[in-house]
């Protein structure tokens, strides 16, 4: 920002010659006595900063200059000016031609002496408006005045009604400079508003009158139409009329030749038909002939073909079971062969490892004689002759010992043997038990196959008999249903010929049927929905239900109104709707009613009890008919209801249909429209019999689908030989595994009856065995005994414990030995013993006989095979033949049938066209005399058109002339049918009554309405004259609006920017305001300080209505501001002041005994919240005060004095911040100083600058008055200063 570096002063108010002020710091208080000068020094800051003369305390800007007490305004010609030094510390005016390098810049502003004004900057003259605007770039605005707050600004702001708050900010934002375009654009957008109203209600006022003169104009052109469509409509009449003669008799014309030229051609076809059907007879007989011999023929083969079929069934039968048997013995012999094959690898295996066995024998005998034989040479002699010694002395117990080990080494021979057969038993054993497994897994596939086979016997059988008992059944059935449908037919055609509906009864059935489809809850007509008792009450009952038989039930009204909208919308006719659930009907009254009848007698009843029950209906029925009766004869009915007892009570009916109302009218009668609508109750009966024709017909063709199974019973014969031969097959097969299975049983209880028991003699050996080896073992031990004492001294020589230890060696070798020849012997017997089995079974024989069955079985096979390819071609030959004759049949059957059909129809023909002749021939008499009569209906009509001068079109001279695209045809003078549109094509005479009658009541509906009618014919140049000035009127009201319009955009314009203007000060303000006065309130009491806010009483247009403003001071409840005590009331002034001046920030403030109002500690607050913004907003603060708590926490003082003896008023200023460095030095100390003036300070009249003073700075004036957050409190010395 900038700031304020000092001010110069001439002649302006007290201040006399040109003195100089300042300089000024951020943060500078002026102070000095009452009276002194202060606010003469707050003028001359507004004043060079633009402030008008008014606001400045005076009238014009003469009375600014400094005058004397004894001077007056018209005796002094003094100039004056005031000058502000500024420096613009961030270049905010760097780009004007006043620069100035430094940043220094002299705003000026002159009195002239005659009393006019002038604006410098640095010398240059500027006009005002440049000069504001200059002032404008460094932050001050003049007219919102926001740098400056005058004495007594504060107090006036706190007492300000919310409208001027409001005027106050209108000022500040500027938007009051829009207020007269405001007011004048409102005031036009007004007027305009008015004018367009008026406008409008002149022109609502002719639209009136025109809606009123064209409903004349309307019913004038309404008289005309209709009177246009009068003539139109007779003359259509007439040329209708006169079209339908000439269309009828030329029809005639064309008829009658027509059926001349058939008359010629029926009589030439008659003629042909006699001499076609002599013709015919002849060659039907020689057909005829033909036909017979084929059927003969067909009858024969088909006899052949059956007979052939049984035995073709039965050799194909036989073929299969040859066929399985032959696969069976060669699935045997299949397994024969691997079981041979495994048979000779295992003989060549045993022979090859009994070679082995018998080799290693020899060679282990060779070498065991070798190291028998060799003993030691020297003491072998000896080792005999002690040898020899121990076996004289043993020789007994030698014998016994040899005689237990024969016995042992043939039993052990015996071991082996039974060894070998016990194996050849288990592997015996195992072969059965697998061909136990194989022939058991073959009996259950065979039994079941048996099973299936007699299964479908069975069913083949029961299927057979369903066969024959169905055709049997089906037969005679087949005789019922033909009869049933002869009768349903015949009933079928009684019942149509009483019926013949109309197209436009048709119509109504397809309606009818559609809205069922169509909407759920329709349930069809009351007489569908109905049956009667007994067929004689139908005209009774039609004649009773009168419209209602006819009537559509449905379930609710909704659906009825549905169904209704539905018709109109397509326009298919009219109907009456039952709905179930409005209809109000008296049940309580039947039962009356009946008592009542059964106590009279006769053969009166409720015509509601003639009718089967059906719940559904049973409500709309008794709506339709109520109470009436229906009774026998006529007699009867007049007796009943003209008898005063009964009369007006009951409505009867007879049962010829003649009704006799409550009223006493008799109405009787049968018309062709009550036969009609009596033959509907046939509709339902024709309807039941041809749902059960239908299902008769599908009978029919089942029964005769059963009746052809003749053919099925031959096929199932043949089906159940073939399942026969299958069983009888089957049945060998499974007998042959049964007894084979037996066998195999037996072979296995055997098997097992051996092994236990050589299991048994085995044991029995292995126990005496046992025993034997103990008696050795005794032996070998006693002559072990005998052989130590004979040998002790040759054991000691040779270096041995004892003998034994010597033969240890030798019989240790010697038993390996004989272990071993034994194991060998044991080798080569199992070899032998398992060659000798295998050799023993001859696979090949078995499977040499299989080979011869097998051949055999195909031998056979290829027979039946030969013979059945034999039988199958002889069968096709059969059917090829039988298939010829049937076709040939057939197509001599058909050819029979067309000539049958085509003589048929010839003869009938022949009939027919006899009638036609003479039919042809009345309708050529008939024609002539309708033609003749029709000529004459013509000339009525022309001679009607005449007598009441209606026009009819003619052909001009011109022959050609379009009427609708069409050329119009006939010769001049002629009727142009060709202007006849409508009706042209009419189907019969009911229809032409119609449209004639349609015609006459159009035209009849046009004179009664002409004669009505009393229009105004004037009205269509009324309308014109209306249409015109309706028009000039619009044109205005167009003008009128677009200029209201515009000027209503105009002045939503100014309305939008006057309200931005103003918002965007206000919601500025608004936004900063209680930050301001929490600022401005805080304290160690109340961190948080107060709340102040700010709202507006119309947010649409702020500036015509007040702003609140309310403050809640610290520690109390909101309260409105007149509420506030003074000082409260000063500081929420305040902190709207610093949240103006926070809009539009100037780079000073200039504030005029602010402080008046508030106490020590409200200015404290007030003091530091202004240090704090010159310190953190860079602010430059200058403030009028005469309280020490404020200014003693400035940066500099500015004092102003008065001269009493010279009349004017100086000043002095007291730069703080010097005293900030000493202060340093002397922490913790705190002084007061006192600022005395001594002596008089001035200076001559228009002479130099003035000096200062003596200033006499003591500890109670000047001392450390401040307490700021960022230096401590500053003691300065006392000091004199003089000028």
């Amino acid at each position: 920002m900038g700031k304020i570096d000092h001010i110069l002063i001439r002649n302006f108010k007290s201040y006399e010659g040109e003195q100089k002020i300042g300089p000024f710091r951020r943060f500078t208080c002026v102070i000095g006595p009452n009276g002194s000068g202060k606010s003469n020094l707050m003028d001359a800051i507004s004043f060079v900063l633009g402030v008008q003369t008014q606001q400045l305390r005076g009238a014009k800007l003469q009375d600014l200059v400094h005058l004397k007490e004894d001077e007056k305004g018209e005796e002094t010609k003094r100039s004056a000016f005031v000058e502000i030094v500024f420096i613009d510390e961030e270049e905010h005016l760097s780009t004007e031609r006043y620069a100035d390098r430094d940043n220094e810049y002299r705003f000026r502003r002159s009195i002239r002496a005659d009393g006019t004004g002038s604006y410098s900057l640095n010398g240059k003259t500027v006009n005002a408006k440049r000069y504001q605007q200059i002032l404008k770039k460094i932050g001050i605005l003049v007219k919102a005045r926001n740098f400056l707050v005058f004495q007594g600004d504060v107090a006036t702001i706190a007492q300000k009604s919310p409208e001027e708050l409001t005027k106050m900010f209108e000022e500040i934002s500027g938007s009051n400079t829009l207020s007269e375009e405001y007011l004048k654009a409102e005031e036009a957008c007004e007027t305009a508003g008015d004018d367009l109203m008026r406008t409008f209600t002149m022109k609502k006022s002719v639209n009136k009158e025109k809606k009123m003169v064209q409903e004349q104009k309307q019913e004038a052109e309404r008289f005309q139409e209709m009177l246009d469509r009068l003539r139109e409509s007779k003359s259509e009449f007439f040329l209708w009329q006169l079209f339908q003669a000439q269309k009828e008799i030329e029809e005639n014309k064309e008829k009658k030749g027509k059926v001349e030229a058939d008359l010629e051609d029926v009589k030439e076809e008659w003629e042909g038909a006699q001499k076609a059907i002599k013709d015919h007879s002849k060659e039907s007989a020689t057909m005829r002939r033909k036909i017979l011999g084929l059927e003969k023929s067909i009858t024969k083969r088909k006899r052949e073909l059956d007979k052939a079929k049984p035995t073709r069934i039965k050799y194909s039968a036989q073929a299969s079971g040859l066929k399985e048997g032959a696969k069976k013995a060669e699935k045997e012999l299949r397994e024969l062969e691997r079981k041979g094959k495994a048979q000779d690898s295992k003989i060549t295996s045993l022979k090859k490892q009994l070679k082995e066995i018998q080799r290693e024998k020899k060679d282990f005998e060779a070498q065991s004689s070798s190291e028998e034989n060799i003993i030691e040479a020297s003491r072998m002699e000896e080792y005999n002759q002690k040898k020899q010694e121990v076996a004289m002395k043993t020789a007994q117990i030698q014998q016994d010992l040899d005689q237990v080990e024969r016995s042992l080494g043939s039993k052990k021979k015996i071991q082996e043997k039974i060894e070998r057969e016990i194996q050849v038993l288990k592997d015996a054993k195992t072969n059965n038990q697998s061909a136990l497994e194989f022939n058991s897994k073959k009996k259950r596939k065979l039994e079941d196959h048996c099973k299936k086979n007699e299964e479908k016997l069975k069913q083949l059988g029961g299927s057979l008999k369903g066969l024959t008992q169905s055709s049997k059944n089906a037969a005679v059935r087949l005789t019922e249903v033909r009869k049933e449908l002869e009768d349903a037919d015949m009933r079928i055609h009684a019942a149509r010929s009483d019926i013949q509906q109309s197209k436009h009864e048709v119509k109504k059935a397809e309606c009818a049927e559609q809205l069922k489809r169509l909407f759920k809850g329709v349930r069809g007509r009351l007489y569908e929905l109905c049956e009667l008792t007994r067929k004689e009450y139908q005209t009774a009952v039609t004649v009773a239900l009168g419209k209602n038989m006819e009537a559509m039930i449905v379930d609710e009204e909704k659906v009825a109104i549905d169904c209704i909208k539905y018709l109109k919308d397509q326009r298919l006719g009219k109907a009456t709707f039952i709905p179930l659930d409005t209809i109000r009907v008296n049940i309580a009254s039947l039962d009356s009613t009946r008592q009542f009848l059964k106590q009279r007698g006769g053969t009166f009843k409720l015509v509601y009890d003639v009718f089967k029950d059906n719940e559904a209906v049973s409500k709309a029925l008794l709506y339709a008919c109520a109470t009436t009766l229906i009774c026998d004869t006529e007699s009867e009915a007049k007796a009943f209801c003209y008898n005063p007892s009964f009369r007006g009570k009951y409505k009867v009916v007879t049962r010829a249909g003649t009704i006799f109302h409550k009223s006493g009218n008799m109405s009787g009668g049968y018309s062709s429209k009550d036969k009609q609508r009596t033959n509907k109750w046939n509709e339902q009966e024709i309807s039941k019999v041809q749902q059960k024709r239908v299902k008769l017909q599908a009978e029919l063709l089942s029964l005769e689908r059963k009746e052809r199974t003749e053919r099925d019973s031959r096929e199932v014969n043949a089906q159940i030989e073939a399942a026969k031969q299958r069983l009888h097959f089957s049945t060998l097969d499974l007998k042959h595994s049964i007894d084979k299975l037996s066998k195999l049983e037996t072979e296995l209880k055997l098997t097992d009856k051996d092994l236990a028991q050589k299991n048994l003699a085995l044991k029995k050996l292995q126990t005496e065995m046992a025993k034997d080896q103990k008696k050795i073992d005794a032996f070998k031990k006693n002559i072990a005994k005998v052989s130590v004492a004979v040998f002790a001294d040759f054991s000691r020589s040779i270096g041995v414990k004892n003998i034994a230890e010597y033969e240890e060696k030798r019989l240790a070798a010697a038993e390996y030995r004989a272990k071993r020849k034994i194991e060998l012997a044991e080798a080569e017997s199992r070899a032998l013993g398992a060659l000798d089995y295998e050799q023993s079974r001859d696979s090949r024989a078995l499977a040499k006989k299989l080979k011869k069955k097998i051949g055999a079985l195909q031998k056979k096979l290829q027979e039946k095979e030969g013979e059945l390819k034999g039988f199958d071609e002889n069968i096709k030959t059969m059917k090829k033949d039988l298939k010829s004759d049937e076709n040939e049949l057939k197509l001599q059957k058909a050819n029979m049938a067309d000539r049958d059909t085509n003589i048929a129809s010839v003869k009938k023909k022949n009939l027919e066209l006899k009638k036609s002749i003479s039919k042809l021939e009345r309708e050529v008499m008939v024609l002539g005399e309708e033609t003749t009569k029709l000529r004459g209906v013509r000339d009525d009509v022309q001679n009607q058109a005449k007598m009441e001068q209606v026009h009819l079109p003619l052909i001009g001279d011109r022959r050609k002339r379009k009427r609708g695209g069409r050329e119009a045809k006939g010769a001049p003078g002629e009727l142009d049918f060709d202007m006849l549109k409508n009706n042209r094509d009419v189907l019969d005479k009911q229809e032409y009554e119609q449209i004639k009658q349609s015609y006459l009541d159009k035209i009849s509906d046009l004179q009664s309405t002409l004669q009505k009618l009393n229009p105004n014919m004037k009205a269509f140049d009324q309308f014109d004259d209306v249409m015109k000035r309706l028009s000039n009127m619009k044109s205005d009201f167009d003008r009128k609006r677009d200029g209201q319009e515009l000027k209503q955009k105009f002045f939503d314009e100014i309305l939008q920017k006057r309200t931005e203007m103003f918002r965007g000060v206000f919601d500025h303000v608004k936004k900063n305001i209680d930050s301001v006065y929490k600022a401005l309130t805080k304290s160690r009491k109340h961190p948080q300080g107060g709340n102040a806010h700010l709202n507006l009483e119309d947010p649409e247009k702020p500036f015509l209505s007040g702003i609140k403003y309310t403050a809640m001071p610290p520690g109390k409840r909101w309260r409105e501001m007149d509420q506030l005590s003074g000082g409260e009331k000063t500081v929420a002034a305040l902190a709207l002041l610093f949240a103006i001046h926070s809009c539009h920030p100037a780079p000073f403030f200039v504030l005029d005994e602010v402080d008046a109002a508030l106490d020590g500690a409200n200015v404290a607050k007030v003091s530091e919240y202004v240090r704090s913004r010159t310190k953190d907003d860079s602010l430059q603060c200058i403030v009028i005060s005469l309280k020490d708590t404020f200014y003693h926490k400035a940066d500099a003082l500015v004092g102003i004095y008065k001269d009493q003896a010279k009349e004017t008023s100086g000043s002095l200023t007291l730069d703080l911040l010097e005293y900030d460095s000493k202060h340093s030095e002397k922490k913790g100390k705190e002084k007061q100083a006192t600022l005395s003036y001594s002596g008089v300070f001035g200076s001559k009249p228009g002479g130099d600058h003035k000096e200062s003073g003596s200033v006499a700075a003591s500890p109670k004036s000047v001392g450390s008055h401040r307490s700021r957050k960022s230096t401590p409190a500053r003691s300065r010395k006392r000091t004199r200063v003089e000028a």
